[in-house]
């Protein structure tokens, strides 16, 4: 399964991987293996940010755009996009 990751960075002055989002530290916050990771400068209420909002945008076009190209019953779902 393919995932995405948005991740607050409070201040940009502390190095990423030492930062948090005044709540998440970035250790616990980034996946390994995930398909994109965004780093927005927020605090933990990142998805109600422009860039957040925009990078959320990008991945459901991609997904929207790759489910278009592949046979029906392979996407793993009972319906085909048109």
């Amino acid at each position: 399964m393919r995932y995405h990751s948005i991740i607050g960075h409070l201040d940009p002055e502390v190095p990423l991987t030492k930062s948090d989002d005044g709540l998440v530290p970035y250790w616990s916050a980034h996946l390994d293996g995930a398909a994109s990771e965004k780093i927005v400068r927020s605090t933990h209420s990142v998805q109600g940010t422009a860039p957040a909002i925009i990078e959320m945008r990008r991945i459901l076009h991609e997904d929207i755009r790759d489910r278009a190209t592949v046979p029906v019953g392979a996407a793993g779902c009972g319906w085909q996009l048109l």
